[in-house]
């Protein structure tokens, strides 16, 4: 049991690992696009397959001449293949990092903060498979939380999945999250979060549209244990 989760634990950080080569500045130059967007593209592509330019763009929110950089790297790296009638599909590669990052993170979308924060502000949830672990292997929630913040949120919770109750993990001990109903009854709706799953929220002022990619970029990070 120790032998399987340690492969599937080394597995995911090598998938992220390769995602975050995808954005690599090159020559000095920053891409506009980032580890989100090739999430995006890898999860879209595994549901709706072949897509062409213009889908790619309309999901990603992303320029043509971004679209074009990004494909042309996925090519690169063979996790894609274009094909000049159908449009972009994945390869087998590509395929098996879809499913493999899409099994540890799950999109819970915008969560109900009110009670959490004042203030007119707004949170995006991701749910991380064994997130325990590997918040506690990337060093700890104060380190993920950072992460989230580097990457342009206000602010960010941890929260633990422990015998389907919510916990929030502080320097001393895990405080159970009590008295915030609407966050509890959001997260329960999401059957697939398992004990030991963590939710990572970024929180955001009203009106960010970049809000889920701060979580999610951080989210890989995370995965891929290669720092912000």
């Amino acid at each position: 049991m120790f032998i399987k989760h340690y492969l599937y634990d080394v597995e995911a950080m090598k998938e992220a690992a390769l995602i975050s080569e995808l954005v690599k500045p090159l020559r000095g130059i920053y891409p506009r696009f980032t580890m989100y967007h090739v999430y995006l593209i890898l999860i879209e592509l595994l549901k709706n397959q072949p897509l062409g330019r213009q889908a790619l763009m309309k999901k990603t929110g992303l320029g043509e001449a971004s679209i074009k950089t990004l494909t042309k790297r996925l090519r690169e790296k063979e996790l894609i293949m274009v094909d000049r009638v159908a449009g972009v599909l994945l390869t087998d590669a590509g395929k098996r990092i879809a499913e493999y990052i899409g099994s540890y993170i799950q999109l819970l979308g915008y969560l109900p903060i009110e009670e959490l924060c004042e203030g007119d502000y707004i949170g995006f949830g991701v749910g991380l498979k064994e997130g325990i672990n590997a918040v506690k292997h990337y060093g700890g929630p104060l380190a993920v939380r950072d992460c989230i913040v580097r990457y342009g949120a206000e602010g960010a919770l941890v929260m633990y999945l422990i015998n389907s109750k919510l916990y929030l993990p502080t320097p001393i001990k895990l405080e159970e999250l009590t008295g915030v109903r609407e966050i509890h009854d959001a997260i329960r709706r999401y059957e697939t979060l398992k004990n030991g799953d963590a939710i990572l929220i970024s929180i955001c002022k009203s009106g960010d549209d970049n809000c889920p990619s701060y979580v999610v970029n951080a989210v890989i990070e995370v995965l891929g244990r290669v720092g912000c």
